[in-house]
């Protein structure tokens, strides 16, 4: 089972990780927001996650697709929480 956050500096970026764990990047992402708990994913995500401790991902304007990601992206200019 798995645990899904989102990101408070940018609520399009998400990730799973196992369930009690804690994300990586947590700095990065303004820290995170609990969304769900104690989920199922998909083989290859969860393949991911073994692979390397979490799958994390950009959602996309439309809200359906998404694209995976290994790091957070860089800050914008304006970002309150760029360091």
């Amino acid at each position: 089972m798995y645990d899904q956050y989102r990101s408070v500096r940018d609520p399009s970026l998400m990730i799973f990780v196992d369930t009690d764990a804690v994300p990586p990047f947590r700095f990065k992402a303004g820290g995170w927001e609990l969304l769900q708990t104690a989920i199922d994913v998909g083989p290859a995500t969860a393949a991911r996650i073994a692979q390397q401790g979490f799958f994390m991902f950009q959602v996309a304007d439309d809200g359906v697709k998404c694209t995976e990601l290994t790091d957070i992206p860089p800050s914008s200019p304006t970002d309150p929480y760029k360091f």
